[in-house]
């Protein structure tokens, strides 16, 4: 549990596409759940979803949840950091 109790922690944000963004009109997959969002490092605009990873300074990761522009879906980790 010493991964857990470091005094600095990083958030770091990624895309999670559905499907690729010139298909976004065929996907049913997601419909009603996934948005449009914008990768400015990909510079790509994509259908999907945004994932956020909290990682401890050593790379331990903590902590997830993915989101579109409505809702927030909390990813629970088993607390098997040791």
């Amino acid at each position: 549990m010493e991964a857990l109790s470091d005094q600095v922690h990083l958030i770091d944000g990624l895309p999670i596409p559905a499907c690729e963004f010139r298909r976004t009109h065929f996907c049913r997959s997601f419909q009603g759940e996934a948005s449009y969002g914008y990768c400015a490092a990909k510079a790509k605009t994509y259908y999907g979803f945004r994932g956020h990873l909290n990682i401890t300074a050593s790379g331990v990761i903590t902590n997830c949840c993915w989101l579109n522009r409505h809702h927030l879906y909390p990813l629970r980790f088993a607390q098997t950091v040791s």
